[in-house]
């Protein structure tokens, strides 16, 4: 339940980035769900392999997905913070080849 709460603020912030570079939100808001769920069958898919877990004992498994899921979440995050934000020109890139 806390994930689920945690992800929607995520979310909700996400959203929030991507209107003040003015691209499209819902695209980076689904982009930074599939990250956060894929990346969590990741940490899954790493427990079962490296540690040996098992669906008997779900507990390595469950921590695995919550530590690698917000590793997903910031992967899109980068990638959008990497994005200028709208209006703003960066003096540098426009000074290039002037003396």
């Amino acid at each position: 339940m806390i994930e689920i709460i945690a992800l929607f603020f995520l979310l909700r912030n996400i959203g929030q980035m991507a209107q003040a570079r003015n691209v499209q939100p819902g695209r980076w808001k689904w982009a930074a769900f599939g990250a956060w769920v894929l990346a969590e069958f990741l940490g899954v898919f790493v427990a079962m392999s490296l540690l040996g877990a098992t669906m008997e004992n779900p507990t390595p498994l469950i921590i695995a997905g919550l530590v690698f899921a917000p590793g997903g979440y910031l992967l899109v995050h980068k990638r959008l913070a990497d994005i200028p934000l709208s209006g703003s020109t960066n003096q540098d890139i426009e000074d290039i080849g002037r003396e």
